[in-house]
């Protein structure tokens, strides 16, 4: 039996708003490229590389809490598996980077700076609120002053000397603007967001008062004593008729455009155009008298036209 994965884990989202929708999806895909990465790195460093214990537990740890938000994902609790997601994106690489997997302190600060940068798109990606990125870009500025702290002013690097504290300035502003664009970027979103779903109630709405004025039309249109006919302007040919003229005559609904108004009149004279409708100049209103019953005779259908 195929399985919809997709369907599977978001069902719980049928009815959240197509915000939320998109983003659960999206969650779901990203997340499960993270594990692969993260248990194919854990692997390719620990096994193949060289065994460190900390690494393997910073590459499986996270594995395993990203594979546990696909459960909270899909028990319908997006915010925190989002939230989740994006505390352990960052929980992970910010210990990577005070582990230091190159021994050289300026290599692992700026590579600590660039792995932090896709945790603020990704948190401006699946985020709910702006709080979010904000919060991961304020997390990713005390992790690199703490990291600049600890290795470059207390640690065995320092003392801390012009590049250091240059690539310090450049990693901070770096962080600050990614979340600023990241923020302006979710704001557009939500905007972009908040239009399509004004736009798509807008036309339900619409749709709604054409069905309703479409039903009373069809209660009206059935419920009168008369029998009506609505015809093509040009050509004359029957487009539809209402129940009485069903009754009248004996014709199933579907018989009857295939006949002209001249073979369902009485047959001493064919049905001509009697005067134009007051109320619409456009509309003819045909003369006849006597109409032709099914028990009466056939009417003779309308010829086949090239």
């Amino acid at each position: 039996m195929k399985i919809h994965w997709f369907q599977f884990f978001l069902e719980a989202y049928d009815t959240a708003s197509l915000e939320i929708q998109k983003k659960a999806r999206i969650l779901f895909i990203v997340n499960v490229v993270i594990i692969i990465a993260f248990i194919s790195a854990g692997i390719m460093i620990n096994i193949l590389v060289e065994w460190h214990l900390r690494s393997a537990l910073v590459e499986f740890g996270a594995g395993l809490c990203l594979l546990g938000t696909l459960y909270v994902l899909r028990s319908g609790r997006y915010l925190v598996a989002s939230s989740t997601t994006i505390a352990t994106m960052l929980a992970s690489l910010i210990s990577a980077g005070f582990y230091g997997y190159s021994g050289q302190p300026m290599i692992d600060f700026l590579l600590l700076g660039m792995n932090l940068l896709p945790v603020i798109f990704y948190s401006c990606l699946i985020g709910c609120h702006k709080r979010q990125p904000l919060t991961a870009m304020a997390i990713c500025l005390v992790a690199n002053v703490v990291y600049f702290v600890v290795v470059f002013l207390r640690g065995p690097a320092g003392p801390a000397t012009t590049a250091h504290y240059a690539l310090l300035i450049n990693s901070s502003i770096l962080i600050i603007v990614s979340g600023v664009m990241a923020c302006y970027i979710m704001g557009i979103h939500h905007e972009v967001i908040a239009i399509a779903e004004n736009e798509a109630r807008s036309l339900r709405e619409k749709t709604d008062q054409i069905e309703k004025a479409e039903e009373r039309f069809r209660t009206i249109f059935n419920t009168v004593n008369d029998a009506i006919f609505i015809h093509d302007l040009k050509t004359g040919a029957i487009l539809d008729v209402n129940q009485k003229m069903v009754d009248m005559y004996g014709y199933r609904p579907d018989e009857v455009p295939s006949f002209t108004i001249e073979a369902l009149s009485a047959g001493d004279g064919p049905a001509v155009p009697w005067c134009r409708s007051p109320s619409s100049p456009s509309s003819l209103l045909y003369q006849s008298r006597f109409p032709v019953c099914r028990s009466q005779q056939t009417p003779k259908p309308l010829p086949n036209t090239p």
